[in-house]
């Protein structure tokens, strides 16, 4: 004859059949709609949100980073300073200024948009190893090919 598991009388809880029911059936409803919207969730919107939650590893772990020009240095962050349209006889007509601002600090003012996207590249490719948030600015900590480490503002990394 097996031995019955003896349970203390403060460990049991008695619950009427059709409310536990309702329950289990409220759990396995909850667990479809998860795995659903898992399924369906913008992988870079979960990153971002786990970031911003402190989440141990984020789901998007290869970046590219823009590059300036001949000299290859790193773009951190730019910058519209001026964003005027206007029409006249000759035509449509469009001023877009920013300042870019390079990994070593250099800041490049006024640069058309046009030029800005003749002369970027995507050639530096990382993984993201940590983020931090600074005065309300998110920042990710990117490992590059050699090892050398980058932060950049998220808005800033594809």
């Amino acid at each position: 004859m097996p031995k019955e598991k003896i349970i203390k009388q403060e460990e049991m809880v008695s619950v009427p059949k059709k409310d536990l029911e309702n329950v289990l059936q409220e759990i396995t409803k909850l667990k479809e709609n998860q795995t659903r919207l898992e399924g369906a969730v913008d992988k870079s919107q979960l990153a971002r949100y786990d970031a911003l939650m402190g989440g141990n590893k984020p789901l998007i772990r290869k970046v590219a980073l823009s590059t300036w020009g001949q000299n290859g240095k790193i773009v951190t962050h730019w910058k519209m300073t001026a964003n005027e349209s206007f029409v006249d006889l000759k035509g449509v007509h469009e001023i877009q200024l920013i300042d870019v601002t390079l990994e070593d600090g250099e800041i490049l003012k006024q640069v058309t948009l046009v030029d800005f996207y003749r002369m970027i590249n995507k050639g530096v490719k990382g993984e993201i190893i940590g983020s931090k948030n600074e005065d309300g600015k998110e920042y990710l900590k990117i490992e590059l090919d050699g090892g050398r480490q980058i932060e950049i503002e998220i808005p800033f990394v594809n």
